[in-house]
């Protein structure tokens, strides 16, 4: 009788044990998945740009959308300019053919009267 007892409680034994040892896998099995996962996103950080980066490169951003602005401002600014210089190259000559103009007219005038007084 105490063989059986002793039979039935190492037998029960052995089950927690083997229970146990089985329980102790599937912890391992999901600690090496836990680690894998782990590595996997500290891999992926390391390649990810940190939000020191990500503020450098909004700055950068700002600051090309700024000189494209200043840009177009100046751009804007030298086409006008030309348009004037052209504007008043225009009316430069045509007031020089305006004022030849009037040369040709006072010379005709003095050669139609030196030409009386002949």
């Amino acid at each position: 009788r105490l063989k059986e007892e002793r039979t039935a409680e190492v037998s029960k034994l052995n089950r927690e044990l083997d229970e146990h040892r089985q329980r102790i896998s599937e912890l391992q099995k999901e600690l090496a998945v836990l680690q894998s996962e782990l590595d996997a996103q500290k891999e992926a950080n390391a390649r990810a740009p940190t939000t020191t980066m990500k503020n450098l490169v909004e700055r950068l951003k700002n600051q090309l959308a700024l000189k494209e602005k200043q840009h177009q401002a100046l751009s804007k600014a030298l086409m006008e300019l030309r348009a004037d210089m052209v504007s008043t190259a225009q009316e430069s000559v045509k007031a020089h053919a305006v004022e030849a103009e009037k040369d040709i007219n006072v010379q005709k005038i003095i050669d139609r009267k030196t030409k009386e007084l002949q």
